[in-house]
Protein backbone atom coordinates (compact mmCIF):
# COMPACT_ATOMS: atom_id res chain seq x y z
CA UNK A 1 0.00 0.00 0.00
CA UNK A 2 1.06 3.67 -0.87
CA UNK A 3 1.02 6.54 1.77
CA UNK A 4 0.04 9.14 0.56
CA UNK A 5 1.40 12.45 2.26
CA UNK A 6 -1.09 15.33 1.65
CA UNK A 7 0.41 18.77 2.74
CA UNK A 8 -0.82 22.13 2.68
CA UNK A 9 0.32 25.85 2.61
CA UNK A 10 -1.77 26.98 5.20
CA UNK A 11 -0.15 30.18 6.05
CA UNK A 12 1.06 30.17 9.92
CA UNK A 13 -0.62 32.74 12.30
CA UNK A 14 1.84 34.78 13.45
CA UNK A 15 2.30 35.73 17.25
CA UNK A 16 -0.47 38.82 17.23
CA UNK A 17 -2.69 36.67 15.48
CA UNK A 18 -2.34 34.01 18.28
CA UNK A 19 -2.29 36.84 21.01
CA UNK A 20 -5.64 38.30 19.59
CA UNK A 21 -7.00 34.24 18.90
CA UNK A 22 -6.29 33.61 22.63
CA UNK A 23 -7.62 36.73 24.19
CA UNK A 24 -10.98 36.27 21.80
CA UNK A 25 -11.32 33.16 23.00
CA UNK A 26 -10.57 33.12 26.86
CA UNK A 27 -11.25 36.93 27.71
CA UNK A 28 -13.85 38.13 25.88
CA UNK A 29 -16.39 35.87 24.12
CA UNK A 30 -16.78 37.53 20.62
CA UNK A 31 -16.64 36.24 17.69
CA UNK A 32 -14.95 37.78 14.45
CA UNK A 33 -18.37 39.48 13.07
CA UNK A 34 -18.41 41.24 16.47
CA UNK A 35 -14.84 42.51 16.90
CA UNK A 36 -12.26 42.18 13.89
CA UNK A 37 -9.13 40.84 14.21
CA UNK A 38 -8.08 44.47 13.12
CA UNK A 39 -10.38 45.94 15.94
CA UNK A 40 -8.49 43.75 18.75
CA UNK A 41 -5.45 45.00 17.23
CA UNK A 42 -6.28 48.67 18.35
CA UNK A 43 -7.12 47.32 21.93
CA UNK A 44 -3.62 45.44 21.85
CA UNK A 45 -1.44 48.50 20.42
CA UNK A 46 -3.19 50.52 22.59
CA UNK A 47 -2.03 48.19 25.84
CA UNK A 48 1.07 47.82 23.72
CA UNK A 49 1.70 51.72 23.81
CA UNK A 50 1.00 51.76 27.60
CA UNK A 51 3.62 49.75 28.43
CA UNK A 52 6.38 51.34 26.61
CA UNK A 53 5.35 54.31 28.41
CA UNK A 54 5.19 52.49 31.79
CA UNK A 55 8.83 50.97 30.62
CA UNK A 56 10.47 53.73 30.00
CA UNK A 57 9.54 55.52 32.82
CA UNK A 58 11.53 53.38 34.79
CA UNK A 59 14.36 52.42 32.50
CA UNK A 60 14.25 54.47 29.56
CA UNK A 61 17.54 52.54 27.81
CA UNK A 62 15.67 49.40 27.69
CA UNK A 63 14.61 51.41 24.11
CA UNK A 64 18.47 52.64 23.50
CA UNK A 65 19.60 52.35 19.66
CA UNK A 66 21.87 53.89 17.42
CA UNK A 67 21.60 55.06 13.66
CA UNK A 68 24.53 55.42 11.32
CA UNK A 69 24.07 57.98 8.89
CA UNK A 70 25.92 59.90 6.06
CA UNK A 71 28.15 63.01 6.93
CA UNK A 72 27.24 66.11 4.48
CA UNK A 73 30.43 68.38 3.18
CA UNK A 74 30.54 72.23 5.35
CA UNK A 75 26.93 71.11 6.89
CA UNK A 76 26.32 71.39 10.41
CA UNK A 77 22.70 70.78 11.13
CA UNK A 78 20.85 67.21 11.19
CA UNK A 79 17.25 66.45 12.18
CA UNK A 80 16.22 63.95 14.67
CA UNK A 81 13.18 62.01 13.34
CA UNK A 82 10.20 63.23 14.54
CA UNK A 83 7.78 60.49 12.84
CA UNK A 84 8.18 57.16 12.40
CA UNK A 85 9.81 57.50 8.42
CA UNK A 86 9.75 54.57 5.79
CA UNK A 87 13.04 53.51 3.67
CA UNK A 88 12.82 51.32 0.99
CA UNK A 89 9.24 50.26 2.12
CA UNK A 90 10.65 49.47 5.74
CA UNK A 91 9.25 51.60 8.61
CA UNK A 92 11.87 52.63 10.65
CA UNK A 93 12.27 53.67 14.79
CA UNK A 94 11.83 57.38 15.65
CA UNK A 95 14.63 58.85 18.10
CA UNK A 96 13.15 60.49 20.44
CA UNK A 97 15.86 61.32 22.34
CA UNK A 98 19.92 61.45 21.75
CA UNK A 99 22.34 60.48 24.29
CA UNK A 100 25.83 60.53 21.85
CA UNK A 101 27.56 61.28 18.59
CA UNK A 102 30.17 60.07 17.07
CA UNK A 103 31.98 61.07 14.03
CA UNK A 104 34.98 60.21 11.74
CA UNK A 105 36.50 63.06 10.10
CA UNK A 106 38.89 60.95 7.31
CA UNK A 107 39.23 57.63 5.93
CA UNK A 108 42.26 56.83 7.97
CA UNK A 109 40.06 57.01 11.42
CA UNK A 110 39.85 53.58 12.28
CA UNK A 111 37.01 54.58 15.47
CA UNK A 112 34.37 57.43 16.22
CA UNK A 113 35.33 60.15 18.30
CA UNK A 114 32.79 61.10 20.51
CA UNK A 115 31.30 64.57 20.46
CA UNK A 116 30.63 66.23 23.39
CA UNK A 117 27.12 67.81 24.25
CA UNK A 118 27.74 71.78 24.80
CA UNK A 119 24.84 74.34 25.19
CA UNK A 120 24.98 77.63 22.85
CA UNK A 121 24.46 79.78 25.80
CA UNK A 122 28.35 77.81 26.82
CA UNK A 123 30.10 79.13 23.74
CA UNK A 124 32.17 82.15 23.59
CA UNK A 125 32.53 82.72 20.12
CA UNK A 126 30.29 83.02 17.32
CA UNK A 127 28.51 79.75 16.11
CA UNK A 128 29.87 80.11 12.77
CA UNK A 129 33.29 80.23 14.03
CA UNK A 130 33.34 76.30 15.08
CA UNK A 131 32.37 75.56 11.53
CA UNK A 132 35.84 74.83 10.91
CA UNK A 133 37.96 76.20 13.78
CA UNK A 134 36.79 73.61 16.11
CA UNK A 135 39.34 70.59 16.24
CA UNK A 136 38.88 67.43 15.43
CA UNK A 137 40.13 66.00 18.24
CA UNK A 138 37.08 67.54 20.18
CA UNK A 139 34.10 67.89 18.40
CA UNK A 140 30.62 68.87 20.37
CA UNK A 141 27.20 68.96 19.12
CA UNK A 142 24.04 71.45 20.41
CA UNK A 143 20.60 70.56 20.25
CA UNK A 144 17.98 72.95 19.37
CA UNK A 145 14.38 71.89 18.74
CA UNK A 146 14.29 68.83 16.42
CA UNK A 147 18.22 69.52 15.09
CA UNK A 148 21.39 68.80 15.98
CA UNK A 149 24.36 70.57 14.91
CA UNK A 150 28.19 69.50 14.73
CA UNK A 151 31.44 71.07 15.51
CA UNK A 152 33.30 71.12 13.64
CA UNK A 153 31.37 70.34 10.51
CA UNK A 154 32.36 67.52 7.87
CA UNK A 155 33.95 67.99 4.81
CA UNK A 156 33.24 64.62 3.27
CA UNK A 157 30.39 63.18 2.28
CA UNK A 158 30.24 59.35 3.39
CA UNK A 159 27.66 57.05 3.83
CA UNK A 160 28.58 55.65 7.74
CA UNK A 161 30.32 58.61 9.05
CA UNK A 162 27.98 59.67 12.09
CA UNK A 163 27.22 57.58 14.76
CA UNK A 164 23.46 58.57 16.77
CA UNK A 165 23.47 56.40 19.85
CA UNK A 166 19.58 57.75 21.29
CA UNK A 167 16.47 56.19 22.52
CA UNK A 168 13.72 54.85 19.96
CA UNK A 169 10.37 54.66 20.11
CA UNK A 170 8.85 51.15 18.65
CA UNK A 171 6.59 50.93 16.02
CA UNK A 172 3.09 50.22 16.22
CA UNK A 173 2.08 46.56 16.04
CA UNK A 174 0.49 44.74 13.11
CA UNK A 175 -1.29 41.74 12.57
CA UNK A 176 1.66 39.86 11.19
CA UNK A 177 4.29 40.73 13.86
CA UNK A 178 6.29 38.40 15.59
CA UNK A 179 7.88 38.00 19.17
CA UNK A 180 10.87 39.98 17.51
CA UNK A 181 8.64 42.96 16.36
CA UNK A 182 7.56 43.28 20.23
CA UNK A 183 10.21 45.57 21.81
CA UNK A 184 9.12 45.06 25.79
CA UNK A 185 9.96 42.75 28.31
CA UNK A 186 8.35 39.08 27.62
CA UNK A 187 7.09 38.92 30.98
CA UNK A 188 5.11 42.22 30.19
CA UNK A 189 3.61 40.08 27.12
CA UNK A 190 1.90 37.91 29.85
CA UNK A 191 -0.18 41.26 31.15
CA UNK A 192 -1.44 42.24 27.24
CA UNK A 193 -4.80 40.73 27.79
CA UNK A 194 -5.38 42.63 31.58
CA UNK A 195 -4.56 45.64 29.92
CA UNK A 196 -6.78 44.89 26.37
CA UNK A 197 -9.26 44.02 28.80
CA UNK A 198 -9.48 47.55 30.74
CA UNK A 199 -9.59 48.92 26.99
CA UNK A 200 -12.28 47.09 25.95
CA UNK A 201 -14.12 47.97 28.95
CA UNK A 202 -13.47 51.36 29.00
CA UNK A 203 -14.66 51.98 25.50
CA UNK A 204 -17.68 50.29 26.27
CA UNK A 205 -18.64 52.18 29.16
CA UNK A 206 -18.46 49.19 31.55
CA UNK A 207 -17.14 51.12 34.39
CA UNK A 208 -17.29 48.85 36.81
CA UNK A 209 -15.40 46.12 35.16
CA UNK A 210 -13.11 48.72 33.63
CA UNK A 211 -11.99 49.19 37.30
CA UNK A 212 -11.72 45.71 38.16
CA UNK A 213 -9.28 45.03 34.97
CA UNK A 214 -7.31 48.37 35.91
CA UNK A 215 -6.79 47.11 39.60
CA UNK A 216 -5.71 43.75 38.23
CA UNK A 217 -3.30 45.37 35.61
CA UNK A 218 -1.63 48.04 38.19
CA UNK A 219 -0.49 44.88 40.96
CA UNK A 220 0.66 42.74 38.46
CA UNK A 221 2.62 45.29 36.31
CA UNK A 222 3.89 46.87 39.38
CA UNK A 223 5.52 43.73 40.32
CA UNK A 224 7.20 43.02 36.41
CA UNK A 225 8.88 46.69 36.17
CA UNK A 226 10.64 46.30 39.59
CA UNK A 227 12.49 44.24 37.40
CA UNK A 228 12.67 46.15 34.69
CA UNK A 229 14.18 48.98 36.42
CA UNK A 230 17.54 47.96 36.47
CA UNK A 231 17.92 45.50 33.26
CA UNK A 232 20.90 46.03 31.48
CA UNK A 233 20.26 45.84 27.77
CA UNK A 234 22.79 44.66 24.87
CA UNK A 235 22.56 47.60 22.06
CA UNK A 236 21.34 46.10 18.97
CA UNK A 237 22.30 47.92 15.88
CA UNK A 238 19.07 48.60 13.42
CA UNK A 239 18.74 50.12 9.74
CA UNK A 240 19.74 53.27 9.86
CA UNK A 241 17.13 56.13 8.64
CA UNK A 242 17.81 59.18 6.02
CA UNK A 243 18.30 62.18 8.55
CA UNK A 244 17.07 64.75 6.91
CA UNK A 245 19.24 67.70 6.16
CA UNK A 246 19.36 70.94 5.45
CA UNK A 247 21.35 73.10 3.30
Amino acid sequence: MILKIITTNKKKMSYITDIINDFRDNYISADKEQLTDERWLGYLNSAYRYFINKTRMVNEDYFYDYWKATTIPWQEEYTMLRRWHIINDTPQKWMIKIKTIGIKYSESATNYTKARLESMNNLTSDIFWYKDKQPQTDPFFTVSDNSIFIYPVPTERIEGWLIFHGISDPLPLVLDSELSDVKLPIELHELFPLAMKWYYFASRSMINEKNDAKNDLTIEENKVLQHVKMRKITPVQIKAPNLINFC
